[in-house]
């Protein structure tokens, strides 16, 4: 019998279409103002700073015929149109595919993120999983990375290349795959930095405008 894991392999190895299951225009709507900061990258970055890591031998991979900076065109040849495409408002280099497939009553959401037309992070989100899969799965992921089954989460592996793999329960089951080594998020980290000095500099501002009243 396929685990999970092995059947979503499977099923992203062929060239699908992927439909959504609610209405577009609402959904379309949600992501776009989800999406319009840089929150979600700093949310991995910050994450990637603090979580403990576990180095694994393994490459990390997330897709059979699919690896990070490849191209929009490569991803639309091997996994189909998106269902939604987005282009950040804060970065109009950085745009998102949508993808959402069922297997069986799973349902798993799929994001490509790209950043100058090449992947920079892969997620996998299963909001409704029962217990036996995710154990399924679970066993799955720690066999191939190494880990502890008693490892709590949220869960960082990195391999040799500083590919990323960070495995978070939360309304389901995350997976992100991300390439903490891209330029892109050595950009992101200095403004990050300059965003934490301008705050710096207001709360003085603001604290000597109090002292003075």
């Amino acid at each position: 019998m396929h685990t999970l894991i092995q059947r979503i392999r499977k099923y992203f190895s062929r060239y699908t279409v992927y439909k959504y299951y609610y209405n577009k225009y609402s959904k379309y709507e949600y992501l776009s103002e989800k999406h319009k900061s840089l929150h979600i990258y700093e949310n991995i970055l910050e994450k990637n700073n603090t979580l403990e890591n576990h180095d694994t031998e393994q490459p990390i991979t997330f897709h059979k015929n699919l690896k990070f900076n490849d191209t929009k065109t490569r991803v639309k040849k091997r996994l189909g149109n998106p269902v939604y495409q987005i282009t950040n408002t804060k970065n109009e280099d950085i745009n998102i595919f949508f993808y959402k497939i069922q297997i069986g009553k799973q349902k798993i959401k799929c994001e490509v993120h790209f950043y100058k037309n090449a992947i920079i992070l892969f997620t996998y989100h299963l909001p409704y999983i029962k217990n036996k899969e995710s154990k399924t799965m679970f066993s799955f992921l720690y066999r191939k990375y190494g880990l502890n089954e008693y490892e709590s989460f949220p869960i960082k592996i990195k391999d040799a290349t500083n590919k990323t793999l960070i495995i978070a329960k939360h309304i389901g089951v995350n997976l992100s795959y991300v390439d903490t080594s891209h330029h892109f998020f050595d950009t992101l980290k200095k403004h990050i930095k300059e965003k934490e000095l301008h705050k710096e500099r207001y709360d003085v501002q603001i604290k000597r405008f109090y002292s003075s009243l």
